[in-house]
């Protein structure tokens, strides 16, 4: 028995010795299955340790394309940049921030008409008193529907409206308007209250209509707006309505004075008086300091430095210039008597001004179109 078993182990240890085989091997192979099986783990962990090194430097490689790919959205934004940071210093001292004029998107629109129709030389400004009235035997009047169809139809015709502050831009002659701009003036008061609830709510209809606002300078004629002085301003109904208008966002203000005077016949102190008065009001009633004036009666005082010492540097008149001229030019010297034309009495496309007579509304903007003749 001891010889066969010296036997077997001698022949045990010569199949071992043959084989290559070894006690670490064996737990391998008992491990892992087979030893081509050990041979693929080797592999992949190999492969493993290989691809994660440079792992780090594949995540880096996009991080600086991240930063140029940014950069050429703000270009278009820079050649207006200067203009908009100066809309915003005349917001800022008016003391009412309109964001929505300020947007990108409001100057992107701005600029891309004036690429599509050129650049104004001349603006025609409308005069009316809300959207609702009825003076001179009819001869100058409109209705609620009328005014709704009028803009309708240059918002369908993409026309810009201008603010006050863009307007004191273009009369300063640094900012550029599309030539398919309008001014729209209201000298507004005391019956202001349900024309401008009215003026709000079809704005506001027109703006969901063409996805652009519409926009109107109303200038406020301070006298009995309070309710010792008026009974339509109960509760202070008048200049909540004018405060109302500013939070809409489709309102720039200005004074329409005081007294209603005709200020061409006035003296230098009451004509500092009176609109010294009325822009405090406007000030300590809806917050806004004012810059411009409509001249009542379209009398305009000729006293620029009582003007200049009150901050006023636009005002309105009406007929200040040969009827078929009157327009408001770039860099206009007649910046303190502006002329306005009447709209038509009407809202339809045949409807007729009596400022231009006989024109339509229509023939005002192919007027407008119209170089000066030289």
């Amino acid at each position: 028995m001891k010889k066969k078993s010296v036997l077997f182990v001698l022949i045990m240890c010569f199949i071992f010795v043959v084989n290559g085989c070894a006690g670490s091997s064996m737990v391998v192979a008992e491990n892992y299955g087979p030893i081509g099986t050990e041979v693929y783990v080797e592999v992949k962990t190999t492969t493993l340790v290989s691809t994660s090194t440079p792992s780090p430097t594949a995540t880096s490689v996009p991080t600086p394309t991240i930063v140029p790919s940014f950069t050429p959205t703000s270009t278009p934004t820079q050649k207006f940049e200067p203009q908009r940071q100066r809309i915003k210093s005349l917001m800022e001292r008016y003391e009412d921030v309109q964001e929505y004029y300020l947007s990108d998107e409001y100057w992107d629109l701005l600029y891309q008409r004036i690429e599509k129709f050129g650049t104004a030389e001349k603006i025609a400004a409308l005069e009316l008193h809300g959207n609702d009235y009825n003076m001179y035997n009819g001869g100058y009047s409109l209705s609620p529907e009328s005014f709704y169809n009028q803009i309708s139809y240059l918002m369908e015709n993409e026309y810009h409206f201008v603010t006050i502050h863009e307007l004191q831009g273009f009369l300063e002659g640094w900012l550029d308007l599309p030539k398919r701009s309008i001014i729209l003036t209201s000298d507004s008061g005391n019956p202001s209250r349900e024309s401008n609830a009215s003026i709000i709510e079809q704005f506001s209809d027109l703006t969901l209509k063409y996805g652009y606002r519409p926009h109107i300078q109303s200038y406020i004629w301070t006298f009995n707006m309070t309710a010792d002085e008026s009974s339509k301003c109960k509760d202070d109904a008048c200049w909540e309505s004018f405060r109302d208008a500013i939070a809409s966002g489709f309102f720039t203000f200005g004074t329409h004075s005081e007294s209603h005077h005709a200020f061409e016949f006035e003296t230098p102190d009451f004509l500092y008086e009176d609109l010294k008065q009325s822009i405090d009001e406007i000030y300590d009633n809806v917050g806004i300091h004012v810059y411009a004036i409509t001249w009542p009666h379209e009398s305009c005082s000729k006293e620029t430095e009582i003007l200049n010492n009150l901050g006023i540097t636009i005002g309105f008149g009406g007929l200040s210039k040969p009827e078929r001229d009157s327009f408001v030019y770039k860099e206009d010297v007649m910046n303190l008597c502006l002329p306005r034309l009447f709209p038509p009495n009407g809202g339809s496309i045949y409807s007729q001004s009596s400022r231009p007579y006989g024109f339509t509304l229509q023939d005002i903007l192919d007027l407008q179109m119209k170089s000066k003749q030289k």
